[in-house]
């Protein structure tokens, strides 16, 4: 797999692009030495998005089998939650509490 660095990348942006876009190769970007990002066809994104919601699908599956259900009260006392409305700030479920928005009015 091709590596380049930050500001070389910078340089050369247009034929990596292309090496990725028509090649399908994937390209390692670093910083400082260190691997910080990949540039990579857009077939490998989607096939990492279809991995995604099916692990998501079997989780929430197994989780709807669980037994006992916990109170949405319970669950905003325990994330500390003040709003009465949670939504996710990216499009997939995640299981960080960092990844919630909190918005609407506030909770009296």
């Amino acid at each position: 797999m091709k590596s380049l660095d930050a500001s070389r990348l910078r340089q050369e942006i247009a034929d990596a692009l292309n090496s990725v876009a028509h090649a399908g190769e994937r390209i390692v970007i670093k910083r400082h030495g260190k691997r910080v990002a990949v540039l990579a066809p857009v077939d490998d994104l989607e096939l990492l998005e279809a991995i995604e919601d099916r692990v998501d699908v079997a989780l929430a599956k197994k989780a709807l089998k669980e037994k006992g259900r916990i109170p949405w009260v319970q669950v905003r006392k325990e994330l500390g939650c003040r709003s009465r409305v949670l939504l996710f700030a990216r499009p997939r479920a995640t299981r960080r509490i960092g990844d919630f928005v909190q918005v609407t009015r506030r909770a009296s």
